[in-house]
Formats: structure tokens, sequence, C-alpha cells
């Protein structure tokens, strides 16, 4: 009976040996992405209708950097300055250039509903390559994907 529980604490430990070094390894290097210094792209926004994906042909980011945040809006760019508390965000006041984009049809009502979600935003939550905005109510405001060449 010794005999069988000291064979079985060898065997953990020897498994302990091989199998925690291949688990570390594969880690190595695959950082969790962070709020600051990724470059974020829309998936979906909230607007009347909840939150729906964005539209075909248009293309809105984010990147926050060093308690500012900028990217484009879809038509416009944009630039304002956020604060980070944990899980809590601050962003505002932000402020765009001013140029009409009457393609594609929509773009300009989106690009007006990000920008307000993105200041209503309250909270966030990385999930691997996923940024979500979470407003004061706990509703979910906007989703993020990190940009390819920043994915891990």
């Amino acid at each position: 009976m010794k005999i069988e529980v000291i064979m079985k604490r060898e065997m953990v430990l020897i498994l302990s040996i091989v199998i925690l070094p291949s688990v570390l390894a594969c880690c190595i290097g695959q950082n969790p992405l962070e709020l600051e210094g990724t470059t974020w792209n829309l998936i979906s926004c909230v607007n009347e209708n909840g939150l729906v994906s964005v539209l075909p042909n248009s293309k809105i980011t984010a990147r926050f950097q060093d308690g500012r945040v900028s990217g484009s809006a879809g038509c416009n760019s944009y630039l304002g300055t956020y604060h980070i508390s944990g899980n809590t965000i601050t962003i505002g006041p932000l402020s765009s250039t001013r140029m009409f984009c009457g393609e594609p049809e929509g773009l300009m009502e989106q690009e007006g509903n990000y920008l307000a979600a993105l200041e209503s935003a309250a909270h966030y939550k990385i999930t691997g390559s996923t940024l979500e905005m979470i407003n004061a109510d706990g509703m979910q405001i906007l989703t993020f994907t990190a940009a390819a060449e920043e994915k891990g």
C-alpha cells in the first residue's frame, strides 16, 4: 500500500515536470491584449435598435494611448481624452473633423451613434482579442476586435 502511494506521488511529480514546461512554453510571448496601445476595430455599435453590426464598407477604429483616444469614426477622425480606474473608464469630451460622407448609406448616422456611445462608456472588458464597452446601466454598447497585426 505504501509503495503504491509513493509511486503515485512520483508519477504526479514526473508528469508535473514534463507537462508544466510545455504549458508555459505555449504561453510565452502571448501577453493578453491591453486597452492601451492596441488598435481596435469596431464590429458592433448600439443604436435605436440595440447592438448592430458596423455597416459594410465602413471602418471605425479606436486607439487608447497615454490618456488620449483617437481613431476614425467612419468618415471623420476623432480625438479625446480618457481616464481608467480598474475596468471603469471615462471618455471625453471628443472632438472630430466635420466632413460629410454619403457612402455607404447611413454612415453619418452610424458615426454619430458611435461617438455618442463611446462618450457614454462607463466600463470595459477585454476577452481574448475582443473589447466590449458597457454603459452605466450595464448595457453593452460597443464591441471591438483587435486589429489583425495585434491579435495574439
